[in-house]
């Protein structure tokens, strides 16, 4: 099997144990947290045995919070998401989701083997690929490879966890998921140029936009790589990290709202109390194109975004068979978009959060509800756009999604109303990179050599993460939730401060 673009360099430089593996500032009091004026990264999985996570009594975070209660369960201390990113203080947050119409779960994090279950320990089962970055994230690309079969879940850890140490990892290259090259590349560009997110531009010349200083564009553009024509499920997803369920006294609420210009264009308001407001502008994107560059069907049909709303709050009922908090919880994209992941009163041997559901995700049906499982006021505390392309063409077909975070009103922004014009600004933004990292570079050296360095470097600050711990609030428990376990006090925590 010869996979396309296999030979990227992936540079991991941070523990993959979750979104705190690089801390910025490390403060007197024992919390570690995002320097100001710096961007933060939560593009790992927060869930896979990150110890602050857990409030178990034998301190087992494995299985205190496994990969199955990610979708579902609200992070106390950081998020997590596909190459996503945070304001430096993580309250809101960027991430891609996808779904290829045959997982039964979307593809929001990625998904690795814990200690219990790899023969040499943790591992992310996924390719992904930090490809570039400048220092001040003026831009950035990230690649992630989709496959369009069922992702193997089930096979990774059965073959995994049977394994002794001394055989080697049973890798996802080591299954048949990318036969026939069936997946999709993916690529992430993200163009920064704001102010409210705290990152210093003005100290580089080779970052600044003149016209709009406080911008954030994004374009995702997803690639067919196999030989047939598929169907993805573009889903970029913003949202608040919680910070309401653990106080005795809730703090006031932000919120994420959908609205549309008088041309439009779908947006979601964002208002947060110490974050002012900004809106995420979702363009409508045109019909795939082939590898050609031709349009499929009619050149003047637009692919809108359908917005979707929830709050960011845990699902007790599926976890834990209790009462929900809210009417709407955080897994509530999983269901509104795939049938078989909805709960099925019938079917009572199916276990709640389990990433195999009894029926294929295609074929089993909705069991009724009173309710929606978004919210139909359109308004929450996490929210996504999503976008349905059908039949994209195999060999190259492609199809691109635009997005702008702004802090301008949208009824008075003309760069959304141009993919050109909005494609210029990423493609500025790329061409003062290489500008700069050429500077770098001292003598003669093979263009290799150069994207290793380049992409080594985009690597490390694509690694620069957030990290939140407060160890008192940690080891005696939130006022809004039950008291941990007594003898949690003595596993791993023998000191005061750390």
């Amino acid at each position: 099997m010869e996979l396309r673009n296999i030979a990227y360099c992936k540079i991991r430089i941070a523990s993959v144990i979750g979104s705190g593996g690089v801390h910025i500032l490390a403060t007197g009091n024992g919390c570690v947290q995002g320097a100001d004026y710096d961007l933060t990264s939560c593009s790992r999985s927060s869930y896979q045995a990150t110890v602050r996570e857990d409030y178990s009594e034998n301190g087992d975070a494995w299985s205190h919070f496994p990969h199955e209660h990610s979708r579902s369960r609200a992070y106390r201390w950081g998020e997590d998401g596909i190459g996503g990113i945070s304001d430096s203080h993580q309250r809101l947050c960027f991430s891609l989701a996808v779904w290829n119409e045959q997982d039964p779960i979307l593809k929001e994090r990625l998904f690795g083997v814990t200690g219990h279950q790899g023969n040499h320990g943790e591992d992310v089962k996924e390719l992904y690929y930090y490809l570039d970055s400048t220092p001040t994230h003026s831009y950035m690309k990230f690649l992630y490879k989709y496959p369009q079969r069922r992702y193997p879940y089930e096979e990774l850890v059965n073959e995994n966890v049977h394994r002794d140490r001394n055989v080697e990892e049973y890798e996802i290259l080591d299954t048949d998921i990318f036969d026939d090259d069936r997946y999709w590349d993916i690529f992430v560009e993200v163009s920064f140029f704001f102010v409210w997110w705290q990152l210093v531009i003005t100290k580089c010349q080779y970052a600044k936009d003149e016209d709009d200083p406080d911008n954030v564009y994004i374009r995702i553009t997803s690639y067919n790589r196999g030989p047939d024509p598929a169907t993805l499920h573009v889903i970029p997803q913003l949202w608040f990290r919680n910070t309401w369920s653990w106080p005795a006294q809730k703090p006031p609420m932000p919120s994420l709202s959908a609205a549309s210009t008088n041309n439009d264009i779908s947006y979601i308001k964002v208002k947060h109390p110490d974050m002012g407001k900004s809106f995420l502008c979702c363009l409508p994107s045109p019909p795939p194109v082939g590898a050609d560059g031709k349009c499929i069907g009619d050149e003047d049909a637009v692919i809108q975004p359908d917005l979707l709303f929830t709050e960011n709050d845990t699902n007790f009922t599926r976890l834990y068979g209790g009462i929900n908090q809210s009417a709407y919880v955080k897994d509530a994209f999983h269901d509104h978009i795939i049938p078989s992941h909805r709960p099925d009163c019938s079917d009572s041997k199916a276990p709640r959060g389990s990433d195999t559901p009894a029926a294929s995700a295609s074929t089993r049906s909705a069991a009724p509800q009173e309710l929606p499982y978004v919210s139909s006021e359109k308004r929450g505390t996490k929210s996504a756009a999503q976008y349905i392309f059908r039949d994209v063409p195999g060999r190259g077909g492609c199809a691109v999604v635009r997005l702008k975070l702004t802090p301008l009103s949208p009824n008075k922004d003309q760069s959304i109303e141009d993919e050109g014009a909005f494609d210029d600004v990423i493609e500025e933004r790329r061409e003062e990179a290489n500008e700069f990292y050429s500077s770098l570079l001292i003598g003669p050296i093979s263009d290799d050599l150069k994207q290793v360095m380049r992409q080594a470097l985009g690597g490390m600050l694509w690694t620069k993460q957030f990290y939140y711990f407060v160890q008192k609030e940690w080891i005696e428990g939130d006022p809004a939730q039950p008291p941990p376990p007594p003898g949690r006090r003595h596993i791993r925590n023998e000191v005061s401060q750390i």
